[in-house]
């Protein structure tokens, strides 16, 4: 059976439903970036931002193969959601934060080059809130004690349609949004 999203707009019109496009990194390709991005450290300061972007744009030739699903979500009748198995992620977990960051622990950067990588295959430029986390470019969905149960990228529930974007003027908004699951376990 093929997934269709189904949901609905914040004025109430129903929001067209398709199959979602789900698509699987080959292995080969997963194995190459995962040994290359693994190596990477990137500086502390502010040259940090500009260094991740930089080396991930050398590993986006390991996602040459989603590629033209990229291109296709950008043409008026081409998806809107897509899902992307067998994605490399960080040979080593810490355990779930709990101040809502990214793990001071956390040894390499894997997941912060495959959504970086991911940006650049797809010809888009990352854009983060300076105001929502300071000067992180990847923003953590981390839980938070005390906020576990908003509905904000603290939370550890379910996160409902919203319209953050909807205060920014159209040049100022994103074009999409890169989501890659670490981890589904409950904090504690």
């Amino acid at each position: 059976m093929t997934p269709v999203h189904h949901n609905r707009l914040s004025d109430g019109l129903p929001i067209p439903t398709r199959p979602i496009p789900h698509l699987r990194l080959p292995e080969q390709n997963r194995n190459a970036f995962l040994e290359k991005a693994s190596q990477f450290q990137p500086p502390f300061g502010p040259e940090r931002n500009r260094a991740l972007i930089k080396y991930a744009r050398s590993l986006s030739d390991d996602l040459t193969p989603l590629a033209p699903f990229f291109a296709e979500m950008g043409l008026p009748d081409g998806p809107v959601y897509l899902a992307i198995s067998n994605l490399p992620i960080d040979p080593e977990l810490p355990a779930l934060p709990t101040d809502g960051k990214r793990p001071l622990n956390k040894k390499t950067w894997v997941s912060e080059q495959v959504l970086l990588a991911i940006c650049d295959a797809a010809s888009l430029n990352p854009l983060s809130y300076r105001q929502e986390k300071g000067d992180v470019l990847i923003h953590e969905i981390a839980p938070k004690v005390g906020k576990t149960q908003t509905s904000t990228s603290l939370s550890s529930g379910a996160l409902d349609l919203h319209t953050d974007i909807a205060v920014l003027r159209r040049e100022y908004r994103p074009n999409a949004l890169f989501l890659l699951g670490l981890n589904n376990l409950s904090p504690g």
